[in-house]
């Protein structure tokens, strides 16, 4: 997975998705980490997290749909020290219609420093007239609420 991961860093961000190639396309890489991730590390996972995340905002709907259903596949290997590592992460995440903190199952409770520091933020957003913005936010509100109790 590893080796795999590191034919994600030859794209930049100006290359297309799925039509670029290094070997294979990114969207290519991406399907196949995903189906593989079940038997990645847990750093290996918070690596291509970080990567879809980051490449999310970037692509056109069409790449995002394909990065969703491999958030979809990779949501099976995250486990509580993921949330944990990630929490801030997905908390302070650009609101958008991927609803990031809804791959996630809450496990144990979560560092208060952290919720305080993102809840005004969340809880703005909450009221928002932007669907997209109000469902995140919710979603978000949802998984802390879940992971405190």
């Amino acid at each position: 997975m590893k080796k795999n991961l590191s034919l994600l860093k030859l794209f930049n961000q100006k290359d297309s998705f799925s039509r670029s190639r290094r070997i294979l396309t990114q969207k290519e890489i991406i399907d196949i980490l995903a189906r593989f991730s079940i038997h990645a590390g847990t750093q290996q996972i918070i690596d291509f997290l970080n990567y879809l995340i980051g490449l999310y905002p970037n692509v056109d709907e069409f790449c995002q749909r394909d990065i969703k259903n491999a958030l979809n596949k990779l949501k099976f290997c995250f486990n509580q020290q993921i949330l944990y590592e990630n929490f801030a992460l997905i908390l302070s995440a650009n609101y958008s219609d991927l609803y990031l903190s809804n791959y996630f199952t809450p496990t144990e409770k979560q560092p208060s420093k952290i919720i305080e520091q993102f809840i005004p933020e969340i809880l703005k957003n909450a009221q928002s007239d932007r669907i997209v913005e109000r469902d995140d936010a919710i979603s978000r509100l949802l998984l802390i609420r879940k992971s405190n109790t």
